[in-house]
C-alpha cells in the first residue's frame, strides 16, 4: 500500500516528522485537555489496515453519523501520490479514547463514497462517507446539522473539538497522543463552504484531519457541525483552522447515505470495493 496521508494539511505537501512515543516529547503542548469516551462516544480514528499496533495506525480521525457509517475527510483518503485507497487498506477504531490498550472495536472498512480530492485546499467538498462491517455497541452516532440547526453553528457560538492528531510541535518534528484530546472554540466566519473556527489556547494539527467539531442547538442537544478541514502551517494557537460546513454539505451527505457501500457495480459484498470516486460530492 501507498503511504497514506497523515490528515491535516499533508496535501501541500509539508514536512513534518510525526513521531511515536509521547514520552519523548518537549513540554510545548498545543493545548487542549484529555477526552473522556462517555463524552465522545461517536469518534473513531481512522486506520492504516497493514498496521497492527493502533496508534502507529492511526492517520486521520471521523465521526460516526448512523450505524456502521462515519464521515471523515475526502484528503484522508488518498496516498501521497493521489491515489484513492483501497477499502481494504483503511480500518476504523470505534468504542474507544484510547488508541494503546485493547478497548473499542477495530472494523474493516467495507465501501465508501468519497469526494475527488485535488491540491485546491479552498475545496469545501472534502468529505467522505465509510461503511464499516461493525461498530463497537458502545458507540453512539452523532446526527449531521442540517439548516434547521443553524443556532449550533451561527457566527460567535461555541464548539468542541477532538481528535489523536499531534499535539505537541517543536522544529519540524510532532508528537502524537495516545489519549483523545479536546478543547473549546468559538466560531468567527462562515465561507464558501467552511467553518473558521478558532481557540486562543488550542488548535488542532496534524492527524486532526476528518475530525469532529460539535456544537449544540438551541434546546442543548449536540450535532455534527465541522469536519476537520486544514490549519495554518506549524499549528499555531490563537489562529483560525478550517472546518467543512456539515451543514452546506447534507444534500450530499444524505445522497451518499441512499447510494450505499457498494456503488461502483452494485455487486454486492462479494465484490470488490474501492472507496468509490462516483460522488455525489461536489455537484
Amino acid at each position: 500500500m501507498n503511504k497514506v496521508l497523515l490528515g491535516l494539511l499533508a496535501a501541500l505537501g509539508l514536512a513534518i516528522i510525526v513521531t511515536a512515543g509521547a514520552s519523548a516529547a518537549p513540554p510545548s503542548v498545543i493545548g487542549g485537555g484529555p477526552a473522556s469516551f462517555a463524552a465522545w462516544p461517536w469518534q473513531v480514528a481512522i486506520l492504516n489496515a497493514y498496521e497492527s499496533d493502533r496508534y502507529l495506525a492511526q492517520f486521520c480521525g471521523g465521526t460516526l453519523i448512523a450505524p456502521n457509517v462515519v464521515l471523515t475527510a475526502a484528503h484522508c483518503l488518498y496516498d501521497s501520490d493521489g491515489y484513492l485507497l483501497d477499502a481494504d487498506d483503511v480500518d476504523v477504531l470505534s468504542g474507544t479514547s484510547l488508541l494503546s490498550g485493547q478497548f473499542g472495536d477495530r472494523s474493516p472498512v467495507v465501501g465508501g463514497i468519497v469526494s475527488d480530492a485535488s491540491d485546491d485546499m479552498s475545496n469545501p467538498d472534502d468529505l467522505g462517507v465509510l461503511w464499516l462491517e461493525h461498530t463497537s455497541p458502545l458507540a453512539t452516532p452523532l446526527p449531521p446539522a442540517t439548516f434547521a440547526q443553524a443556532a449550533a453553528f451561527s457566527v460567535g457560538s461555541r464548539v468542541t473539538v477532538a481528535g489523536w492528531g499531534v499535539n505537541r510541535v517543536r522544529g519540524n518534528r510532532g508528537y502524537l497522543p495516545r489519549k483523545l484530546k479536546q478543547y473549546a472554540a468559538t466560531v468567527r466566519s462562515k465561507s464558501h463552504g467552511f467553518l473558521f473556527i478558532r481557540s486562543l489556547t488550542a488548535t488542532g494539527c496534524y492527524g486532526d484531519s476528518g475530525g469532529p467539531a460539535v456544537g449544540r442547538d438551541a434546546a442543548g442537544s449536540p450535532y455534527l457541525v465541522g469536519v476537520v478541514h486544514a490549519g495554518l502551517v506549524r499549528c499555531p494557537v490563537g489562529q483560525s483552522m478550517m472546518f467543512v460546513n456539515v451543514a452546506a454539505q447534507q444534500r450530499h451527505i444524505q445522497g451518499a447515505l441512499a447510494t450505499g457501500p457498494y456503488p461502483d457495480d452494485g455487486a454486492g459484498p462479494d465484490a470488490s470495493i474501492a472507496l468509490a470516486r462516483s460522488l455525489p460530492f461536489g455537484g
